[in-house]
């Protein structure tokens, strides 16, 4: 199976990403192996006359950031692929499963994009991620699908709710929000109560009770957030590989997760627990 094309990507502690480029039965096929110490994976990412060009693309994405599973990564110049390596992916019984049908780029996004929801759905905390996912080269027509959704549902602004409890909602007594660049908000006030008196799904410290969490700060931020400045929400979008994804991963808890660059985010408290005695 002859190679095409070759990209060599190394990070810290030994990593390396190999994307090659192979034609079978005259199908241009990129197929990308990461290797992380001892551990190999691999499979096809890419296939037909775009391949080359999207295998570019995924290296300077992967650069920039796109898989946080992965440390920084630099482009090796000049690296010739290791053929014991082609062998492994190419034929035998460890060979890749290469597809009949041509893949998209909207494809590729898409594994990506599920890898990112059930890491951001999983953790709970809504804490800071990088979201390497924006650095996909598919990512701006996702984002357009979801702010054109966005619009005919709310217009160009849409209210959300944010439940802060502990030290932080001590602090809170302006018109400001200090959160990390990327957050989860609610449309409901009500839940936004719940994870304000709660607190976030995972977030739990030995021996707290529902008793004491009751007795702990708490306030209900509000704030109208430009539709832009979404960056996932529970919404279909009809023209996408899988359409109902972030209505499945979203809708039950009615939650957005917005992009704040500036690290703060406008608006007022609604609600706020009542003195301690």
């Amino acid at each position: 199976m002859p190679v095409l094309d070759y990209i060599l990507l190394e990070g810290d502690e030994g990593a390396r990403v190999h994307l090659i480029l192979l034609e079978r039965e005259g199908v241009e096929h990129a197929v990308r192996v990461d290797a992380l110490g001892n551990n190999l994976s691999y499979g096809v990412f890419a296939s037909g006359i775009d391949a080359k060009t999207q295998m570019g693309s995924l290296a300077q994405a992967l650069i920039d950031g796109l898989d946080e599973t992965l440390p920084s990564l630099a482009w090796v110049e000049g690296a010739l692929p290791p053929q014991a390596l082609v062998d492994r992916v190419s034929k035998g019984r460890f060979a890749v499963a290469f597809p009949t049908q041509p893949l998209s780029l909207e494809e590729d996004f898409l594994q990506h994009l599920k890898r990112t929801l059930r890491e951001w759905t999983l953790d709970g905390s809504g804490r800071n991620k990088r979201l390497g996912i924006l650095k996909h080269p598919y990512w701006p027509y996702f984002h357009q699908q979801v702010i054109e959704g966005l619009a005919e549902q709310v217009g160009a602004y849409i209210t959300l709710y944010r439940g802060v409890h502990g030290g932080q909602a001590q602090e809170i007594e302006g018109d400001t929000l200090p959160v990390w660049r990327f957050s989860s908000w609610t449309t409901s006030r009500a839940m936004a109560k719940d994870f304000a008196v709660f607190g976030y799904v995972g977030d739990v410290i030995s021996g707290w009770t529902k008793k004491v969490r009751r007795r702990t700060p708490w306030v209900v931020f509000e704030a109208k957030v430009p539709i832009e400045g979404v960056v996932f929400a529970p919404i279909l979008l009809p023209y996408f590989a899988e359409p109902d994804l972030l209505v499945r991963t979203f809708a039950s808890q009615s939650e957005v997760v917005i992009e704040s660059p500036l690290l703060q985010v406008r608006g007022r408290v609604v609600m706020r627990s009542p003195p301690i005695a």
